[in-house]
């Protein structure tokens, strides 16, 4: 078996206008569709979360709920993926001879992603709704993973 990891950023969300703060902005039906469309792309490639992770923001929450209603499963809220990113406890989370999805936002994802594969393969960035595929071939560490795909 594989050890999978998949980051995904938050689907699109509504317009800032009328939101005193961005991380309140809820995702918007474009959004919404967009994400459904992604997770049910992930499934039917055979691409399926033993574990979601996301965001406690409220973006990234309502992009989970849509992928774990694909996957017919729960997500768990981790504060690393948010405002307080950090790169060691999310390492921990990723179990051997699983696939973990990640849920979060820019520019920690697509940093995070760099960092993990050794080289920037993401040179346009990280869309929304935008899902990156790596693999790790024999253990789990910073540079060692292997670029799968990105799907937009």
């Amino acid at each position: 078996m594989t050890t999978t990891l998949v980051v995904l950023r938050h689907a699109k969300p509504v317009s800032g206008e009328g939101y005193a703060d961005s991380d309140l902005r809820p995702l918007s039906d474009e959004g919404r569709n967009k994400q459904r469309k992604m997770a049910e792309f992930l499934k039917s490639e055979d691409i399926i979360a033993d574990k979601i992770f996301t965001s406690p923001l409220l973006r990234a929450v309502q992009t989970a709920e849509i992928v774990a209603e694909v996957f017919s499963m729960e997500f768990e809220k981790e504060l690393v993926l948010g405002n307080r990113f950090n790169v060691g406890r999310l390492m921990a989370k990723i179990e051997l001879d699983k696939t973990t999805f990640f849920v979060g936002h820019i520019p920690t994802l697509e940093n995070f992603v760099r960092d993990l594969v050794g080289e920037d393969v993401l040179p346009d960035g990280l869309s929304k709704s935008a899902a990156v595929i790596l693999e790790f071939p024999n253990v789990i560490e910073m540079g060692k993973a292997r670029f799968v795909a990105y799907h937009k």
